[in-house]
């Protein structure tokens, strides 16, 4: 059984140590920059406002949330390669997106409708919600190039990253008591992420003939996140019911894909693709939390001098 370790332990050396892997691919020094239009969707867990049940079990019957438009934001790097196979750069990525949703009583008749996010245990005739998101990241990060073999390469990279990530969300609700006089209730709440740490990850290319290639990415991070949370409910009747203001800390972590092609001419490179990436461990208040996903698809202008 030893011996067996012991023979993968010396194949998988040999692969380590062999001269043609990790042999960087021959190039010059030189600045590298580009410039980015994603067309992202958001998705979350955590943008319900409304819900259907039962008027006796009050089991739910149907559940509104709202769903976030696809919106396109940009994302643009500046770097300097050197002729070593090295490679320094930063990046930032802005993103902005809304949402908004209503439903009535009469959309049911038959059941109750209900807003979710409220504290008091009431019916209502309507409810009206709005979202929006606001993303903003900034990568420094160092790699290196290795040449695999003559048609493959592979890049591995990590570094520094902050981030700043912006959620709202208000809703409005209406209810009649048995005389007939209508009454209104309002919440509010906001979530605002600032957030650093370490970033690592690995991108291969397959390079193909006539410039055009075929290219796959992860990479993974670990934040430090200070959430500052506020959460307001005001209703006609009852006044103030909520008011709630906090900072909480705990960690984000954070998964990304992308693959997509590319097409070389010159010091110039066009590339396209799809990539998702999924932010977990968002604060939504005192005990609560949700995760965040974004995909969608990207296209890449890059130019290396």
């Amino acid at each position: 059984m030893w011996r067996r370790i012991a023979m993968c332990g010396l194949a998988a050396l040999a692969v380590v140590v062999h001269p043609a892997f990790g042999q960087e691919r021959a190039g010059s020094s030189g600045v590298v920059a580009s410039a980015e239009l994603i067309h992202w969707k958001a998705r979350s867990s955590a943008l319900d406002y409304a819900a259907f049940v039962d008027p006796i079990w009050l089991s739910p019957g149907r559940i509104e949330s709202l769903d976030f438009d696809w919106q396109t934001g940009v994302r643009g790097r500046l770097g300097y390669r050197f002729d070593s196979a090295w490679d320094v750069g930063w990046s930032f990525t802005y993103y902005d997106t809304e949402a908004a949703g209503s439903v009535d009583w009469l959309d049911e008749p038959d059941l109750a409708l209900v807003a979710t996010r409220s504290v008091l245990d009431i019916t209502v005739d309507a409810v009206a919600a709005t979202a929006s998101l606001n993303y903003q990241v900034h990568d420094l990060e160092i790699g290196r190039n290795l040449c695999l073999r003559d048609d493959t390469d592979l890049r591995l990279f990590g570094g520094f990253r902050w981030a700043q990530i912006d959620q709202a969300a208000a809703t409005q609700y209406e209810y009649s008591d048995f005389l007939g006089d209508t009454f209104a209730g309002e919440l509010t709440s906001r979530s605002e992420l600032e957030a650093y740490g370490i970033r690592i990850g690995a991108e291969g290319w397959w390079n193909l003939p006539r410039g055009f290639s075929l290219f796959g990415r992860a990479a993974g991070s670990v934040l430090a996140g200070r959430f500052k949370l506020a959460q307001q409910e005001i209703d006609d009747v009852e006044g103030t019911v909520v008011d709630f203001t906090g900072t909480i800390d705990q960690a984000v972590p954070v998964l990304e894909t992308a693959a997509g092609a590319a097409w070389t001419y010159g010091n110039w490179q066009v590339a396209g693709g799809y990539e998702l990436a999924s932010w977990f461990n968002l604060a939504a208040g005192p005990d609560a939390s949700h995760d965040l996903l974004l995909d969608g698809f990207f296209v890449r202008v890059s130019y290396a001098r």
